[in-house]
């Protein structure tokens, strides 16, 4: 993006080093992919859905999918490390038009898991060692019974999640230790979740949830965006940025947080 002929860096300009980054709004300036593609309901079409100005191109979305429904088949992944996560059945495929309107929250586009069974992965497999840290921005829409964010790895697990009234939120990775935060909100919120041992931990809007031991482990497998990998717990709300990181993101917590915060409208 450029300001007065400036190049005005964004979140991966300042923060790089990514595994894996996917957001409905531009990350990296040499990043020069697409956001998502989309299927139109009235044909089962497909189009792949840039930027302009560093924004999701909504009037091509809108324009691409009439007055039906459009729905992700494909999140890209803005890292450049290449793992794109798809979803080919169109029954499993999260939402982003309905009846002709762009589903947002707090004015931007707005990736919907409705219903069950939905779910974005990817095809290429991570090996990641810990510490890991993820910041993503998502919505609960119910606050009990159900998994409304839910990020997984296939085997060695690391897991973001909000399971039910008794968990609400928490870490764990392979050797079933968790940590759980208590939160209930159903607001658009900003979390980030770091795995480090003993020193794991859950912020949510910049402040610390809880911290504890989530295990040790890495992570590695395919990511599941949306579900857990036996895809029966889902989210129930939806989500519009996942970023991972290799690595502990403490000392830059506070630069990735006000830039993700300040971008989305969030307290």
């Amino acid at each position: 993006m450029m300001a007065g002929g400036v190049i005005t860096p964004l979140l991966l300009d300042l923060y790089p080093n990514a595994a894996a980054a996917y957001s409905l709004r531009k990350l990296r300036n040499l990043y020069t992919g697409n956001a998502i593609r989309v299927r139109r309901s009235s044909d089962n079409a497909e189009q792949d859905i840039g930027f302009v100005a560093g924004n999701l191109d909504t009037a091509a979305l809108a324009s691409f999918c009439g007055a039906g429904n459009g729905f992700v088949t494909t999140f890209y992944d803005q890292s450049g490390n290449g793992y794109d996560a798809l979803q080919t059945s169109a029954t499993n495929q999260p939402q982003i038009v309905n009846s002709g309107s762009i589903i947002t929250e707090n004015g931007d586009p707005f990736v919907s898991y409705t219903g069950i069974n939905k779910q974005l992965k990817t095809t290429s497999s991570f090996s990641i060692s810990s510490p890991l840290q993820v910041f993503f921005v998502a919505k609960n829409t119910r606050a009990i019974s159900d998994f409304p964010y839910y990020f997984d790895f296939q085997t060695n697990r690391a897991i973001c999640y909000y399971a039910n009234d008794v968990i609400p939120a928490g870490l764990s990775i392979a050797n079933g230790t968790q940590i759980n935060s208590g939160d209930t909100s159903l607001s658009l919120a900003l979390f980030n979740t770091l795995f480090n041992g003993a020193s794991s931990s859950i912020h949510k809007n910049g402040s610390l949830l809880i911290s504890g031991n989530a295990g040790s482990n890495g992570a590695s497998g395919i990511l599941f965006l949306g579900t857990r990998n036996n895809n029966i717990q889902n989210i129930t709300g939806g989500f519009q940025e996942f970023i991972l990181y290799p690595s502990d993101q403490s000392s830059n917590r506070i630069g990735i947080e006000n830039n993700i915060t300040t971008y989305y409208g969030i307290p």
